[in-house]
């Protein structure tokens, strides 16, 4: 069983309002928590930061939604590798 060393809830800013302005809200309430909760490991790993600053270049497009779950899916991927839950 994998030891969890740290959790960052951004399931509570997730919904099924796919518009491009949720989008956009999503990425920008999910970033100031990662630099919140994570801002050691943005500043020590070079994937995470990248992550970040993709998120933080999400405006409101038609596709906004497609790029955030992109995003996401990395996020989540170095999320595993690096033991932190993105969940509540």
């Amino acid at each position: 069983m994998k030891r969890w060393r740290k959790k960052v809830n951004i399931k509570q800013f997730l919904s099924d309002d796919g518009s491009p302005e949720n989008a956009a809200k999503v990425a920008r309430q999910i970033v100031g928590l990662l630099k919140s909760e994570c801002s050691q490991e943005i500043g020590e790993d070079d994937e995470l930061a990248e992550i970040v600053g993709w998120m933080e270049c999400i405006e409101v497009e038609e596709d906004a939604c497609e790029i955030l779950n992109c995003y996401l899916n990395d996020l989540y991927d170095w999320a595993d590798a690096n033991r932190v839950w993105m969940g509540p």
